[in-house]
Order: structure tokens, then sequence, then C-alpha cells
């Protein structure tokens, strides 16, 4: 995991415990006060969750690093944002480092003047159920971003990490540290709830 080089960071002294041990709640609560050593707590324990997303994304360890240094530096400017009824900050900073990691492929494409609209193709793992394939074929890949907004943001996590990111769900339970069977049921969810858009898009568009 690269070392976060934020004033905030560099040169802290060693966590407590009582400071590694607090809920993410209460170091975010401490972080919007200012506290640098709840701020390190929290880059101590998802760093390197962020470094492999954006590693897997990017395929590029500079750029991935790059991508932990503008996460968690938000997290810092913009901690009052974070809002813990809306999900968990674990699924929170993941969901930032994704966006992250693609705009700055998109950027990268960009720059080589390739069209950018590659980066939506589905990476799912091909042991996936096969009716995901098919929700997912029917919602066009330029669509799908603007669909996603009928998910909350675990289900919208997960979509993105299994879509975008092409982890399997023994994966994609590892890195958010949830059951199997959870991660199972808010991609089952979610992909009902991207079905039912779709149709309703569908007849919308005919109508």
């Amino acid at each position: 995991m690269p070392t976060m080089t934020s004033p905030t960071i560099a040169g802290r002294e060693p966590l407590d415990l009582t400071t590694d041990s607090e809920p993410d709640e209460t170091c975010m609560v401490r972080i919007v006060a200012g506290d640098s050593t709840a701020f390190a707590a929290v880059y101590d324990r998802y760093g390197s969750m962020v470094y492999s997303l954006a590693l897997r994304i990017i395929r590029e360890p500079t750029l991935a690093e790059d991508v932990v240094q503008d996460v968690f530096l938000s997290l810092w400017r913009l901690a009052s944002r974070f809002d813990a009824t809306r999900g968990s900050l674990k699924t929170y900073i993941l969901s930032m480092a994704h966006h992250r990691a693609v705009d700055v492929v998109r950027a990268a494409r960009r720059d080589r003047q390739t069209d950018p609209s590659d980066l939506d193709a589905p990476r799912m793992p091909l042991d996936q159920d096969n009716v995901e394939h098919e929700v997912l074929r029917r919602i066009e890949a330029r669509n799908l971003r603007a669909a996603l907004h009928v998910l909350n943001t675990e289900q919208r996590t997960a979509i993105e990490l299994a879509y975008f990111g092409g982890y399997s769900y023994p994966e994609i339970a590892a890195m958010l540290q949830i059951p199997l069977g959870t991660v199972k049921s808010r991609m089952r969810i979610a992909l009902g709830k991207l079905r039912a858009a779709d149709d309703r898009d569908s007849l919308t568009a005919a109508g």
C-alpha cells in the first residue's frame, strides 16, 4: 500500500489502540473536527482496499497511488459530506475510489485520442450467473451509469465492482468484509431494480 504523503499523515505518531478500534462513524466525526489521528486510522483501515481497486481498474501502480492520494485528501477536506444513513464508510470510500479511477482511465484515453466508451465495456467474470449478463447486456453501457441512480449506495457499489471492476462475488465479499450471501443478495436486488428501470424506459420510448 502506498504511503500517504498528506501533511495530516506524514510524521504522525503511531495510532493508539483506542483510536484504532473506534467505529468508522466515530472516526468521521473526529475527522470533521480536524482530528488527523482519526484520519490516519481510517487510512490504515481502507488504504490497501482503495489501492487494490484502483490498480485493478487502471493497471498502473503510479496512477493507482495517485488515486489513493486523491480519495483520502477528498475525504479529509470534505469529511462533512459523508452521511452514515446512506451507507457504510467503507462503501463510500470504495465508491469514491472507483469513480476517480474511471476518470483517470478516461482522461488517459482522451489523451491518446481513442474512444473512451470502451471503458464501460463489461468486465464481469465468466463465472457469474447468465441472468446478470443478460440484464446488463440489455442496458447499453453508455446508459448504465445513468441507471445506477435507482440503487442505494451499497447496491451501486456491488454492481460497479462486479461490472466495471471485474471482481467475482468472493472477491467483493472479501473487499467489503461482508458475507458472500450478502453480496449475492445486493446484486440480485440491484439487478432487479436495473431491469425494472430499463423496462420502464423501454415502455416510455415506445409510447
